[in-house]
């Protein structure tokens, strides 16, 4: 099983938000176990994006939509997914007066998915418990539990999120309407990315610009860093207006601001320098 220790670091600002999944155990696995879970993969359908972030304006799969539809797609299987959690509170002294969130536990699941024949496979999930002035850490404990059976649910049943009517960042009408481009060079797409700033303005009737579609569409941690990886120099650029909204999508996905301004390559002298 996994060590809490490997997550977090003595600092809050080294903290690891991403999930981290141990390696399934298969020593009691059978073969009855494993046609079981084929035929519930088989069954599973579209959960569709239930939850919506006012905030935000983007539609999402809540957890709870995932639990559901991996206990409707194991019914009459012999499958049973069996879980429970622990927490283990961290003691982060470096936590600054006027932190908006901060890692408090590492929330761990220990799940285990039987049959009827007697086989079993289980695993865990360790994650980090993120407490703020509006969350407090029994809240905080229950999100992150939350959030971890959602994410077992989606990874052993293979739950798609897709959504045939969609009515979020990316509608179909969009892709439908949109202009053609001329094919580029590799080298030519990496430096029009790494010099062009998120566009502000609407350029294609939808009301937001590709670069905060594409933010407003990261669900967790590694999705948000990828995206600071590719626009960080023109999210710089652009102004704060920018930073603030990736500022507060991490705080959607449970990133602290500090790490996101890290990951933006931003530094309190930047800071200064721009308040000079």
């Amino acid at each position: 099983m996994m060590d809490d220790n490997e997550i977090v670091t003595s600092s809050v600002h080294e903290t690891v938000m991403a999930p981290r999944e141990a390696p399934i155990d298969f020593a009691h696995a059978t073969p009855e176990l494993f046609a079981a879970l084929a035929e519930a993969q088989a069954r599973v359908g579209s959960i569709g994006k239930d939850g919506h972030n006012a905030h935000g304006k983007y539609n999402y799969a809540t957890a709870d939509s995932m639990i559901r539809g991996g206990r409707e797609a194991r019914a009459g299987t012999g499958l049973s997914l069996l879980t429970t959690w622990t927490v283990r509170p961290l003691d982060l002294d470096d936590v600054p007066a006027d932190a908006g969130q901060w890692p408090s536990a590492i929330v761990t699941l220990h799940w285990t998915l039987a049959h009827s024949s007697g086989g079993r496979i289980s695993s865990s999930l360790a994650i980090c418990a993120i407490e703020s002035r509006q969350r407090p850490p029994d809240k905080a404990v229950a999100a992150a539990a939350t959030y971890a059976e959602g994410f077992i649910e989606r990874n052993l049943m293979r739950l798609d999120r897709a959504e045939p009517d969609r009515d979020d960042v990316d509608s179909r009408e969009e892709k439908e309407t949109a202009p053609a481009r001329r094919p580029q060079a590799p080298r030519q797409q990496q430096r029009q990315r790494q010099e062009r700033p998120p566009q502000t303005q609407p350029s294609n009737g939808t009301g937001e610009s590709p670069a905060l579609r594409e933010l407003v569409e990261c669900a967790d941690a590694d999705a948000l860093q990828a995206w600071c990886r590719k626009y960080a120099v023109s999210a710089k650029r652009a102004g704060d207006r920018i930073v603030k909204k990736v500022v507060e999508r991490g705080d959607a996905v449970g990133v602290s601001e500090e790490q996101t301004r890290t990951w933006l390559g931003i530094s309190d002298a930047d800071e200064e320098g721009a308040g000079a």
